[in-house]
């Protein structure tokens, strides 16, 4: 299974070469993103151009351009090639091996942010060897670097074998089906300098069919992913008790951005999951799409009304929930399984007239 690996999400552009066996046969690095494309032909060259089955790419958090410029040019193979494309996680990619030789420890991948900043996320691997996120990325001061829990793995270049070993584990996990290239998408953490590309978002029902590009989102999202079994339990409920909403970017072919869940249960409406995109958050979809649950579910009888939980730490969320009249009515200890975090329950009744500014 030849498999190409790139990364430029830190000051080294990265490009690896995994054989048939598994072993890594060739690395290159270089500082300049636009030296990529020269980078993979030297080492594909040297390799004897073997026919690529897969392709893996750092989707970041990284410098902008250079994250955009891998996760394009890799798309651009992927499709020239008609070869599965993989998204791999670059904080993930540099935790990785201290966090397989410290199983059970928490290991935080950190990469420059600039700015007197560091990405960081945490991660564990069990003692299958698996790693796993145990939260979401997010930029941090640099001098909060020494508060981090656990063992902080910090740099300013991608080990190329490093990288080549994450994208082994992250194809050998994909689901058949997986890698389409236009579901990879940069993963920016803060919002870039220049100004994002306009979306052509539309809201409409979420149905069976976007099974496959639910689940590619929902593990972008969340370190606990729900199973696609979860999924279709939820997506096969009927139409006068669920709420089932997709937000999609006409811009780029119809592409799920976020989804949004909601159910009756008992008397009252339980918003089951609300997810974007991180490459499209902080510009309202999440807002858009708790709208127009509120509005379905209050079509089919809004009943007593409508709760949820989330996570204290989850801060953006907590103000997004406030800011449509939705109250912390109780919390649930230790209901987040792997991480064993509380939530908080919020609740809004049926009669709040709340009208989001």
């Amino acid at each position: 299974m030849p498999l190409l690996c790139i990364d430029t999400s830190t000051s080294l552009v990265v490009a690896a070469l995994v054989d048939a066996s598994g072993a890594v046969t060739g690395s290159t690095s270089s500082g300049r993103a636009q030296a990529l494309l020269e980078l993979v032909d030297e080492l594909l060259d040297a390799a004897g151009r073997p026919e690529l089955t897969a392709l893996g790419v750092g989707v970041g958090p990284g410098g902008f351009t250079g994250v955009r410029i891998g996760v394009t040019t890799a798309r651009g193979i992927a499709e020239a090639l008609d070869i599965p494309l993989h998204a791999i996680n670059s904080l993930q990619a540099i935790a990785a091996d201290v966090a397989t030789e410290h199983p059970d420890e928490v290991v935080w991948g950190a990469i420059d942010a600039r700015r007197g900043e560091y990405f960081v996320q945490p991660f564990r691997a069990g003692a299958d060897g698996i790693v796993v996120a145990l939260g979401p990325a997010r930029a941090i001061a640099v001098a909060d670097l020494d508060d981090l829990s656990g063992i902080v793995v910090a740099t300013d270049g991608m080990d190329p074998r490093a990288l080549a070993r994450t994208a082994l584990a992250v194809v050998a996990a994909a689901e058949d089906g997986a890698g389409d290239p236009l579901h990879v998408v940069p993963d920016y953490v803060r919002a870039p300098d220049a100004e994002p590309a306009r979306l052509q978002l539309r809201i409409d029902p979420l149905v069976l069919d976007d099974l496959d590009a639910l689940m590619r989102l929902e593990e972008r999202c969340f370190p606990a992913p729900w199973s696609r079994g979860m999924y279709e339990e939820e997506l096969v409920r009927p139409a006068n008790n669920a709420v089932h909403l997709a937000a999609r970017d006409d811009a780029v072919g119809g592409r799920l951005l976020g989804a949004g869940l909601a159910s009756r249960i008992g008397d009252s409406w339980h918003i089951m999951n609300i997810l974007v995109d991180p490459s499209a958050q902080r510009r309202g979809i999440g807002a858009r799409l708790l709208e127009q649950l509120i509005e379905c579910s209050s079509q089919l009888g809004g009943g007593d009304g409508w709760t949820l939980e989330v996570r204290p730490s989850n801060t953006a969320a907590i103000a997004l929930y406030e800011a449509h009249g939705f109250l912390t009515a109780g919390m649930r200890p230790g209901y987040y399984a792997e991480t064993g975090e509380d939530a908080f329950v919020m609740w809004r009744s049926a009669d709040n007239p709340v009208v989001p500014a």
